[in-house]
């Protein structure tokens, strides 16, 4: 894969799973079963990445995701993005990340996420790590 699909793919994933008309299902489409994420060395599952994604859909609007920087070799894409949001009180969010993802079958298997919560409340941070 190329940067530019790399970008493309990414961009499609977070759109997808980031509609709050989205059927619960669709990050079979994105994340293998067996997915784990390390953010800010904590690890999560599949369970908690949908978790949080649940979360997202229903305490955020106007969710967006800028692609800074998208680098990729084979199975492996390497990332720095923007996310943000407006939280259900009107205050926004902005979280600042970095990620290295390994897909299997064209699905992602593994991300290692590094965070910054650039605005935001502290409540903002459940976004980063769910049960933080």
């Amino acid at each position: 894969m190329n940067s530019e699909k790399a970008r493309a793919f990414l961009d499609e994933m977070a759109k997808a799973v980031c509609d709050p008309d989205a059927d619960s299902t669709i990050t079979d489409r994105y994340f293998t079963e067996d997915f784990e994420q390390i953010i800010d060395d904590t690890s999560i599952g599949r369970s908690q990445l949908d978790a949080r994604i649940d979360l997202l859909r229903k305490d955020y609007t106007d969710v967006s995701f800028e692609y800074l920087s998208v680098i990729a070799e084979g199975d492996r894409i390497a990332d720095v993005h923007l996310v943000r949001a407006t939280a259900k009180d009107c205050q926004q969010l902005t979280i600042k990340t970095i990620s290295l993802y390994t897909l299997r079958n064209g699905r992602i298997w593994r991300a290692e996420s590094l965070t910054r919560l650039v605005e935001g409340s502290a409540a903002d941070r459940q976004l980063l790590v769910h049960g933080e």
